[in-house]
């Protein structure tokens, strides 16, 4: 199960995120949302979550310096989804910097916010099974084969799955089935 933290200071945009996420096909756990960036930046430390949805004009500090910070402290980023309601190229180029996995846009649809996670959980799911690679003798330089250093061991994930949500708003979004 992943973990997300959402950080926005509107509270309505925090709890519909947190209901969509609760009500997705997606097997993730809301760890808590934030209103502000400092809070959000404690979280984070606090609970190193696996996925952040965030605002950027938040109280205190914006989402990006939140990132910022993290990446300066030299702490692990979580897979970043941005949210905002300006449309403005700055913040896009501050948040591609970052290596953000979506940029959204105020309102939300639920279609693009699972289609934000799904990207975001295919990430995370990739990066543990090179984890898993390299911990059971395989390099990604010799094409995937084993190395003589440790067993092989099959793969145990083929990818994200995809499967449609049980209607809601916004719909024909596409996510990865719970207990798949």
């Amino acid at each position: 199960m992943y973990r997300i933290l959402i950080a926005d200071d509107e509270f309505w945009v925090g709890r519909w995120l947190s209901q969509v996420l609760k009500e997705s096909p997606f097997e993730v756990a809301v760890t808590g949302i934030s209103d502000n960036g400092e809070e959000t930046l404690k979280a984070l430390l606090d609970t190193r979550p696996d996925i952040l949805i965030t605002d950027i004009n938040m109280p205190l500090i914006d989402g990006l310096d939140v990132l910022k910070r993290l990446e300066e402290a030299g702490e692990r980023l979580p897979k970043t989804i941005v949210i905002s309601g300006y449309d403005e190229f700055d913040y896009a180029r501050r948040a591609i910097e970052l290596e953000v996995m979506a940029y959204l846009l105020k309102p939300l649809e639920r279609s693009a916010v699972y289609e934000a996670v799904e990207k975001a959980v295919a990430a995370l799911e990739k990066e543990q099974e090179r984890k898993e690679q390299t911990r059971d003798g395989f390099t990604a330089a010799g094409g995937g084969q084993p190395t003589g250093r440790g067993p092989a061991a099959p793969g145990r994930r083929g990818g994200a799955r995809r499967a449609e949500p049980a209607g809601g708003r916004g719909g024909g979004g596409r996510a990865v089935p719970r207990g798949a």
